[in-house]
């Protein structure tokens, strides 16, 4: 066979953060995921592709108050993309989340 199941022939992938004076870190990655086979058991022994999609994160971070004290905030799948990564296991939609780093030593 010249397709290996859930190996993708085309995955780019690309991440970038900016610092800014007061310490706040922007960041942001996208990744675009194509060509994706799995074999099927139902019939005769057959090929099939899954969707393609592409996933964009974002996420910023800023000191509160101290340096060893910081507070974030982020989004996955910022598109919400409706997508599987392996047949009949759909993945989640858009998670946002917030929360804090606390450095004790």
């Amino acid at each position: 066979r010249d397709e290996l199941q859930y190996r993708p022939r085309h995955k780019v992938a690309a991440q970038a953060s900016q610092r800014f004076d007061d310490g706040t870190l922007a960041s942001a990655s996208f990744q675009f995921v194509g060509g994706e086979f799995f074999f099927s058991r139902f019939g005769p022994p057959r090929t099939r592709m899954l969707s393609p999609y592409a996933l964009l994160n974002l996420r910023v971070a800023r000191p509160l108050g101290t340096p060893r004290l910081k507070v974030f905030a982020g989004a996955d799948n910022v598109l919400d993309e409706s997508y599987a990564e392996a047949y009949g296991l759909p993945q989640a939609g858009r998670f946002l989340y917030l929360g804090f780093d606390l450095e004790l030593l």
